[in-house]
């Protein structure tokens, strides 16, 4: 975030990537946290607040949100530069930086709205928790979460549309935008090549409209396709869970439960990947950037632009 905003935040490029980090940033903090809840859980056990459901509930459900946020935003900057390659003199007048700022409020306003219900109608209470020591019933008081029917029904709906609907659109969308671009990209360069030999002196010239991408450009481009590609691999793993979850009868059950439970820790471990790694595809894709890093923090001498 820190390098984004020395670079400037004046093109919706950088103010996705800005965005993109944030989200990120927050997304990974709250992975932290819940780790901490579960192994608090663990050195605690007799502990009179519930960490797995303060760590799942109150914080899970946020981080899930971020999740998705993040991969939306990853589809925004892709529509932005696909269409930067495709159609060239038309992406300044569509994506402006106000526009990218408000598609942003949007993606987030969408998400939040479809987490506030869980937080409104999950009750967290006081319950009263019976144990046996020493043949002594002892009685002791635990704040936890309460489930309901209702409010589990109210998850489905809302995993419905937020981790399957929304997130499967998200996904196609991206990767159509990055095929896309590397073949209009791959077009354009063949266009270029082919230029002198289209050309014949002995007749009237004539002009190739071609889509003269800057190097910055190409940079940028780069970045979104190894973002679109880190985004991919990293949700092979969460849709792997969800094709299980439709296919096979009674995985949601008691019998499976630590099956699910496992499942569904392996998603999550590459869904932080993911947030946690695009620093290192503008690090190993955008020369412009791993500079300004080295110049912040005197790594060594600056590369050549």
């Amino acid at each position: 975030m820190i390098i984004l905003s020395r670079l400037g935040l004046k093109s919706s490029m950088w103010v996705g990537g800005f965005a993109l980090s944030l989200t990120d940033f927050i997304v990974t903090t709250l992975q932290i946290a819940v780790s901490c809840c579960y192994i608090l859980n663990y050195v605690y056990p007799e502990s009179d607040v519930d960490m797995v459901m303060l760590g799942v509930f109150a914080l899970g459900s946020i981080r899930y949100a971020g999740f998705y946020i993040s991969m939306w935003i990853t589809t925004v900057i892709s529509v932005e530069r696909c269409f930067c390659v495709v159609f060239p003199f038309k992406v300044k007048r569509l994506f402006t930086r106000s526009r990218c700022v408000f598609a942003i409020v949007v993606i987030y306003c969408v998400y939040f709205s479809l987490i506030l219900p869980v937080y409104i109608f999950e009750k967290i209470a006081w319950i009263d928790i019976y144990s046996i020591q020493n043949n002594v019933t002892v009685k002791k008081k635990l704040l936890t979460a309460i489930y309901s029917e209702e409010s589990l029904n109210l998850e489905i709906i809302i995993d419905t549309i937020g981790a399957v609907a929304l997130s499967v659109t998200s996904q196609a969308i991206l990767i159509v935008c990055t095929i896309w671009m590397t073949c209009a990209l791959k077009a354009s360069s063949n266009i270029r090549q082919n230029k002198e030999s289209l050309y014949d002196p002995n007749k009237s010239a004539f002009k190739i409209k071609t889509s003269e991408l800057s190097t910055r450009e190409r940079k940028l481009i780069k970045v979104v396709i190894g973002l679109a590609f880190v985004l991919t691999f990293c949700n092979i793993p969460r849709y792997g869970v969800l094709a299980a979850y439709l296919s096979i009868p009674g995985l949601t059950g008691e019998e499976y439960k630590h099956l699910g439970a496992f499942m569904w820790d392996i998603s999550d471990f590459f869904g932080t990947l993911n947030c946690s790694s695009n620093f290192f595809v503008y690090w190993f894709v955008n020369s412009h950037f791993r500079n300004s890093l080295k110049q912040l923090f005197r790594l060594g001498p600056t590369e050549r632009q």
